[in-house]
């Protein structure tokens, strides 16, 4: 049996954090959680992650400067970052973007698209 991929999760809202746990685990990946960027640095110097989700919005580091440090790494860099953010403004995305995120999903989304999503980063970052 294949070991599963390995998803960080950032997110400080405790029903969102519930809901991405529940529907990624269901689908199959180990998730992690954590609840602001700087705990997301934590686990990251502890650890490696397929993948990483981030919302923007967050207390201390948020999830555009985790972005930035993440891509910033060697070790890390190649790692695809989804940002999953209620900022919808044009500016705003773009600014994800200009950190490095691979992907910018805006609050509300489908599950359905949120997996997608994942499962391409994770198999054009197997292709690099």
């Amino acid at each position: 049996m294949m070991t599963p991929r390995k998803v960080l999760v950032v997110e400080d809202e405790k029903s969102m954090q519930i809901l991405l746990l529940h529907v990624l685990s269901g689908a199959g990946y180990a998730v992690t959680l954590a609840t602001n960027g700087l705990e997301a640095k934590q686990f990251l110097a502890k650890e490696y992650f397929d993948l990483i989700c981030s919302d923007v919005m967050m207390s201390g580091v948020d999830g555009i400067e985790l972005c930035t440090w993440v891509k910033s790494q060697d070790t890390m860099n190649a790692v695809p970052f989804v940002i999953l953010s209620s900022c919808a403004q044009l500016a705003e995305i773009a600014d994800g973007y200009k950190a490095g995120a691979d992907y910018y999903l805006t609050k509300p989304f489908h599950m359905r698209n949120l997996l997608s999503v994942i499962a391409t980063a994770l198999v054009r970052e197997s292709m690099c």
